[in-house]
């Protein structure tokens, strides 16, 4: 068999087949680093997935098994861990705006609009509801850029019924210093046979017209089944240097999907080195989170559970998606530093000329990680496709094709997409398909 691609679906595919005693597989790698968008720094700070979104995830426990801490950095619903900085002031959750913002919310993402045959956009309902500028940019602050797109962008009832089925809670931790979510990867790669991974390896091609054999780069592999862990924004692409093409091509409600109504937008990360904490005391444990909306490139500002590096220096990461980043913006890596060296300053009222700035970096999912071009999957708003659990798009993809050509990655899960424990639990769910279909393949040949 062949996996194809080594984030965290394929890396945990892989790895459950070597625990189940199968190594009669391989794993393609377009690029030489391993862990897809599980990417992690010299100091330890996160360039890829930093959160432990909920509790008791697939995630949850290989953390516990290779002995790692983590803290809690915030919580949705007791709104803990979360600060907003909106027209130049802070605000809590006591401020009226904020009041009024997650009554929106609840609002907009009432369980019974799956009923409703139309789908909105984020920006068509606040619209429609006479929501003013304010609370339109809060909330593409605070839940468009946070699922990784724009309010116009995001739909009203794919993310309703995505957030409906999320079942870890609504705390969200951060590893402890020292610790590293690429860990992870290295803990379940460290049993594999290196020449079952295959580094810079594209997979071009899958054609599966063979009932009996499928092909890969026109008969470089040949395998009986194989699953797909490539991001949403590689399967969009055709002929492109990481493009992936099928023959026969994808089932129609199969192409509906990767096409129409999933996205997958830019996202990166801007982190700024320092020699002294410059926010002061008014970041602390239960202040992780600063959510941001009068900036163009920075919509949220998190606080790693490894603030200070190994070598001494404080750091700060800006966060953003969608619109907001460099590679949308087509801005250079300089001026986001710089940008984001002013709002601190503006924020905290200290002497930009006298910060203890050291150093700043910049790295965008879609600019500089080809393989990967962008930051994670969202339901895009559609019209005329029905969202409800067995039709939405993200089932759609996740079924097998004859139980020969399986698919996973964050994209293909319903309840944890965008996160490293969708990736992973994807992995496992596509792996254990593939071993009833070899199961059932072993007692037909009996027969």
């Amino acid at each position: 068999m062949c996996i194809v691609g080594a984030g965290a679906a394929g890396i945990y595919a892989a790895n459950y087949f070597h625990t189940m005693g199968i190594k009669d597989y391989i794993v393609c790698e377009a690029s030489e680093r391993l862990g897809g968008r599980v990417r992690t720094d010299k100091d330890g700070i996160e360039i890829g997935g930093e959160f432990v979104h909920g509790e008791g995830s697939l995630l949850s426990k290989l953390l516990k098994r290779i002995g790692a801490k983590t803290r809690l950095a915030f919580d949705w619903e007791q709104e803990t861990g979360i600060q907003f900085y909106h027209k130049g002031q802070f605000l809590d959750s006591n401020s009226k705006i904020i009041k009024e913002l997650n009554e929106t919310l609840e609002n907009m993402l009432d369980t019974d609009k799956l009923k409703e045959p139309n789908d909105v956009s984020f920006k068509d309902y606040l619209e429609q509801n006479n929501k003013s500028k304010d609370i339109t940019s809060l909330v593409d602050a605070r839940l468009a850029k946070t699922n990784g797109t724009d309010n116009d962008k995001q739909s009203v009832l794919g993310h309703t019924l995505e957030d409906e089925t999320w079942p870890f809670g609504v705390k969200n931790f951060q590893l402890e210093k020292g610790y590293s979510m690429t860990q992870v990867i290295d803990y379940l790669v460290k049993p594999l046979e290196k020449n079952h991974i295959w580094r810079n390896y594209t997979v071009h091609t899958i054609d599966y017209t063979n009932p009996s054999k499928i092909v890969i780069n026109d008969g470089e592999i040949i395998c009986d089944y194989v699953i797909v862990t490539v991001p949403i924004s590689i399967l969009k692409q055709r002929n492109t240097p990481f493009g992936l093409t099928f023959n026969p091509p994808l089932p129609k409600d199969k192409a509906i999907a990767i096409d129409q109504m999933l996205g997958m937008d830019a996202g990166h990360k801007v982190h700024l080195y320092f020699k002294k904490p410059v926010w002061g005391r008014t970041i602390s444990d239960k202040h992780s989170v600063v959510i941001i909306t009068d900036h163009p490139l920075i919509t949220q500002m998190w606080f790693p559970g490894t603030t200070q590096t190994k070598d001494g220096l404080y750091v700060v990461n800006g966060f953003s998606t969608g619109s907001a980043t460099v590679s949308a913006k087509g801005v250079c890596d300089q001026h986001a530093i710089e940008s984001f060296r002013d709002l601190l300053a503006k924020m905290y009222g200290h002497d930009r000329n006298n910060d203890g700035f050291v150093r700043g970096h910049v790295f965008d999912w879609k600019r500089d990680a080809p393989t990967v071009f962008g930051a994670y999957s969202y339901s895009k708003v559609t019209k005329g496709q029905r969202w409800d659990g067995q039709n939405h798009p993200r089932n759609v993809l996740a079924r097998s094709i004859d139980k020969r050509v399986f698919f996973a990655g964050e994209g293909t899960s319903l309840h944890a997409f965008a996160t490293i424990q969708g990736g992973l639990e994807s992995g496992e769910t596509a792996a254990r398909q593939v071993l009833g279909a070899m199961q059932n393949e072993h007692m037909r040949s009996r027969l």
